[in-house]
């Protein structure tokens, strides 16, 4: 089997003509505008999506290719590889063994901005409490909200989402410690 000369960084194809293809190619031993080594290759395949139809077979493809790579092992190569659900599903997989935690700090966020804002006072008008406990209550409303809104529009949810109610509610204590 004789090798064939690869032009680098174009290639010319008889019916699509010239084709840029040194994204596509790592770590490329070039000389004289021809390739002969390389030690990474991209491969994209892109699936077609304009219907619900197509969408469905796309996923059920994609589910099925991760199946298969994820199995196969070579003494040649290594097989690196990502989707359009990579970082969800990462994301998902750390947030599902940290979410005993996720509880207990979200738990604990509650009663201190609650405490923080509590005064010996007997006076409901002036009680810091009720504005604490309104804080924590407009934060989580309002998530409640956004995500319902998001949802009503197609958004799709990202795990990386679970942050805000930490953001929301420590924005909330800092607010209630500069009020004391």
């Amino acid at each position: 089997m004789t090798a064939k000369t690869v032009p680098f960084p174009y290639f010319f194809h008889p019916s699509r003509g010239p084709i840029y293809f040194e994204q596509l190619v790592g770590g490329a031993n070039v000389s004289s505008g021809l390739l002969h080594s390389a030690t990474m290759l991209v491969l994209k395949v892109y699936l077609r999506s304009d219907s619900d139809h197509y969408v469905e077979l796309a996923e059920y493809w994609q589910d099925t290719f991760i199946d298969n790579i994820a199995g196969y092992q070579s003494d040649s190569f290594d097989i690196a590889y990502a989707h359009r659900d990579s970082i969800s599903l990462e994301l998902n997989k750390n947030i599902n063994r940290d979410l005993g935690l996720f509880t207990i700090t979200f738990t604990l966020m509650i009663i201190y901005a609650c405490a923080a804002t509590l005064t010996a006072r007997i006076d409901c008008v002036g009680q810091r409490c009720i504005l604490g406990i309104g804080g924590v209550m407009a934060a989580g409303l309002s998530l409640l909200a956004s995500f319902g809104i998001s949802s009503a529009c197609g958004v799709d949810y990202v795990s990386i989402v679970g942050v805000i109610p930490f953001l929301i509610l420590g924005k909330t204590c800092f607010m209630a410690s500069l009020v004391i």
